[in-house]
């Protein structure tokens, strides 16, 4: 993606767009265990905003970053299932969102949806 946008810019080209990268609350906010897992989001942060600052303004692209805390999702299951109390590590994971609940993959989609419109 970089050797692409690099060949735009000094092209001189318009080329005007929008990317979308998934990030998560991880990105600036750490948690026990994952270093790996918070590096690679925090990156992608920074990543998302190094191309909206270098291609923005002379190619029209727009980079943005959606963070959701955790989506219910099979992966979660999984993990849930994994542990010793389910229903108690549930309950943990979802008290430490501000909106007391897990997010559903459509709300995430809604938002990427809007992200990538002209309207955005």
């Amino acid at each position: 993606m970089a050797a692409a946008l690099q060949s735009a810019t000094s092209s001189n080209s318009h080329i005007a767009g929008s990317i979308v990268n998934t990030g998560s609350l991880s990105a600036t906010v750490g948690l026990p265990r994952q270093a790996a897992y918070c590096a690679s989001k925090g990156a992608v942060l920074q990543l998302s905003r190094q191309i909206a600052i270098d291609y923005g303004k002379h190619l029209g692209i727009r980079c943005n970053v959606v963070s959701p805390g955790s989506v219910r999702s099979t992966v979660l299951d999984n993990y849930l299932a994994s542990q010793p109390d389910p229903k108690r590590a549930r309950a943990a994971i979802i008290a430490e969102h501000p909106l007391a609940r897990l997010a559903a993959p459509t709300e995430i989609a809604e938002v990427i949806y809007f992200a990538i419109s002209p309207a955005a």
